[in-house]
């Protein structure tokens, strides 16, 4: 879909604002036990990769776009063993298998019971997994050939700790329809707004504060089911950063069955209230 504000699972090429329906507990874990470890595991895409299919724990999370490496069972032995020869090394495995708390939270990724994924284009690509279960969580941060494992305590902190800084973009929240926001182009945003029936007003904030905005992030929200099954709910937290600061893209549906989008300037305190909030959102709608 063309146009400027992209709230969906995308490639770093598309727009910045398209519609989100093609994107893959009330009380939202927020402890983990008084002692949490702080070590960062970082690992080569394929150590964990190696890790993972040691561990049995099925297929690698989508969101970290993993691809098992090795076309043939030579070339998969050879990365297998250059990996384990690796971890042992770096003290990460021993003769008996990975670090114990590596693996731990590598279960907790594999089997969460609410979950996280951020999605983002900055300078550079970013994908996180933040999981949770029985009040511990693990958050799994890839860029480029590397992932780092390490624990956590509240999965909205975990993810917020994955934004690069940003000011608070100035601007109040400006809604206007959805459709008439995914179909205007990046330039003349303004023009296309009205055309498409925007209030004026609206179009020359909206086309303000997002005048320059080309670094993108999504999160979105999964809780399991009673039968452990994840599930999408709450739709797609899109954040916006640009020359003036960063804002938050969030859509809704009126009573009329109208789509309205709404830009709204962002800090990290009003960030991590509605990754939370999304949160709570898709682990109540699980439950029920």
């Amino acid at each position: 879909m063309s146009g400027t504000f992209a709230l969906a699972h995308v490639s770093p090429g598309t727009p910045l604002f398209a519609a989100a329906g093609d994107l893959a507990s009330p009380l939202v874990t927020e402890t983990v036990s008084a002692v949490l470890d702080t070590r960062r595991h970082v690992l080569s895409t394929a150590e964990f990769d190696v890790l993972w299919e040691w561990l049995g724990l099925a297929a690698t999370p989508v969101v970290l776009q993993l691809a098992s490496p090795g076309r043939t069972h030579t070339e998969r032995t050879a990365i297998q063993t250059a990996a384990w020869r690796a971890l042992r090394e770096r003290e990460l495995a021993g003769p008996d298998g990975p670090d114990p708390e590596l693996a731990r939270l590598m279960h907790l990724l594999a089997r969460p019971e609410e979950q996280l994924e951020l999605r983002a284009w900055w300078d550079r690509e970013v994908r996180a997994l933040a999981a949770g279960r029985h009040g511990a969580g693990a958050l799994a941060l890839r860029e480029a050939d590397s992932v780092v494992v390490t624990a956590c305590g509240s999965l909205p902190s975990a993810i917020l700790g994955a934004f690069p800084p940003a000011d608070r973009g100035p601007g109040r929240a400006c809604t206007v329809p959805s459709s008439a926001l995914a179909s205007a182009p990046t330039a003349g945003l303004r023009e296309a707004l009205i055309a498409a029936g925007a209030p004026s007003a609206e179009a020359a904030l909206l086309a303000t504060m997002a005048a320059g905005t080309r670094q993108r992030a999504q999160v979105v929200a999964l809780g399991a089911d009673r039968w452990g099954v994840l599930r999408r709910a709450g739709g797609v937290l899109g954040v916006l950063d640009g020359p003036r600061g960063r804002y938050l893209l969030t859509r809704s549906t009126g009573e009329d069955g109208v789509e309205w989008a709404t830009v709204a300037p962002a800090d990290d305190r009003q960030l991590r209230h509605r990754i939370a909030d999304l949160l709570a959102t898709a682990v109540g709608a699980a439950r029920r």
